[in-house]
């Protein structure tokens, strides 16, 4: 993802921190620095078991809210790629992980991030605040 966002929006891209999975040392001391100062944690990962334990421990510790990352995006993204859909809709994102049939790659929303980043680094030139 830092990649696409890079090649996609250069140093206009907003900051971005990959964690590569469970956060270090080193990330987790960046995202309590970050929480501390009150900006806003968003976070995005795989469709997994292990990626929902990550977002919930970062909503716990710093407040971190899904980007693209729940139910419905992971329905869109099963239809886009032609892949079983659950019905009826799960409720919650555990329940849902739980029910594919393989974990589902965050790189297969790249495109729909790339959007938001695009939105954001549009909103921030604008001088219209935070995304």
């Amino acid at each position: 993802m830092l990649i696409a966002a890079e090649w996609a929006l250069g140093a206009a891209c907003p900051p971005m921190l990959c964690t590569g999975g469970r956060p270090s040392d080193a990330a987790r001391l960046l995202l309590s620095s970050l929480h501390a100062s009150s900006a806003r944690v968003r976070h995005h990962g795989d469709f997994d078991e292990a990626g929902v334990q990550i977002l919930r421990d970062l909503q716990w510790r710093y407040g971190a809210v899904p980007w693209r990352f729940d139910v419905a995006s992971l329905r869109a993204v099963l239809h886009r790629s032609a892949r079983r859909v659950p019905e009826p809709p799960p409720a919650t994102l555990e329940k849902a992980v739980r029910e594919l049939e393989d974990s589902v790659a965050e790189e297969l929303v790249i495109d729909e991030l790339l959007v938001d980043l695009r939105a954001a680094r549009d909103h921030a030139a604008g001088g219209r605040g935070r995304w």
